[in-house]
């Protein structure tokens, strides 16, 4: 059972994450950018562990059963703080934004609230793989493969029933011509209302601010991925301008080390 025990240097937490998840950076480059907590109880210690989606880990038993039975990455754990691991990208930014105030300024808090919101109704998955029919059916066969294995555990073999239901809502149907035109004029909406919200006169960021705020940590993942993969022709002028400025931060290159946001076989996965 979590408790509120206070711990010298912050509550520990656990953030699982793979380097070439879209939702993973977003989350990364939101703890390296967080600043400084509202006060000492909301202080976060955040430690790392890396989880290998290129060897199926998240179809592992210890990760659908007790980490995210989603089979996803990024989630957000702690023995201390929660009674189970929160899993949805969405929750975890604003749990971390609601006790570092930077991230939040309160004048900008309802349209961030809506924008982080609306970007992640839009599938990045569909995005980011163009009519890869093969790639989402992979998925699948990697949960029913192990279903076939008659020595799994009862608890296992829910799991991966429940990721086999997930896979076949989100990733199966997600590379359908029809769909992929929808996500990305879904996209091209939402950058052109994000680019309203830049005020280059006040300050680099989104709202005119001096420091990047909780949505500039999605939206500079999201313009990076769409220009990774060749979709940058939706991006307004203004927020290619905007994003190169970001993604020459110190904290940026840092997270990044160089990579992209998409794994292109040519490299280490990890």
């Amino acid at each position: 059972m979590a408790t509120n025990t206070r711990v010298p240097n912050g509550v520990p937490y656990t953030l699982y994450y793979n380097r070439y998840s879209i939702c993973s950076i977003m989350m990364r480059w939101l703890v390296d950018i967080r600043g400084q907590p509202k006060d000492d109880a909301s202080r976060m210690d955040i430690s790392l562990k890396e989880i290998n989606i290129f060897e199926e880990e998240q179809f592992s038993e210890w990760y659908l059963c007790e980490v995210n039975p989603n089979g996803q990455v990024p989630v957000l754990g702690s023995d201390v703080a929660f009674d189970f691991p929160m899993s949805q990208t969405t929750s975890i930014s604003e749990y971390i934004a609601a006790r570092y105030p930077e991230l939040l300024p309160g004048e900008h808090a309802t349209k961030i609230h809506e924008m982080v919101h609306k970007m992640h109704e839009i599938n990045f998955f569909t995005l980011s793989f163009k009519g890869s029919p093969k790639l989402a059916s992979s998925f699948t066969d990697a949960a029913l493969s192990r279903l076939a294995d008659n020595t799994i555990s009862e608890r296992y073999r829910k799991a991966l029933e429940y990721k086999l239901e997930i896979l076949q809502r989100d990733k199966v149907k997600a590379l359908e011509p029809e769909k992929t035109q929808a996500e990305t004029d879904k996209a091209r909406y939402y950058l052109e209302e994000a680019a309203s919200l830049l005020d280059s006169s006040s300050g680099p960021w989104l709202f005119g601010q001096k420091r990047p705020t909780e949505l500039d940590a999605h939206l500079v993942v999201m313009i990076a991925r769409l220009t990774d993969v060749g979709r940058d022709s939706i991006v307004p002028q203004s927020l290619k301008e905007y994003s190169k400025k970001a993604m020459a931060e110190p904290s940026w290159l840092a997270i990044m080390e160089g990579r992209t946001t998409m794994y292109d076989g040519s490299g280490s996965k990890k």
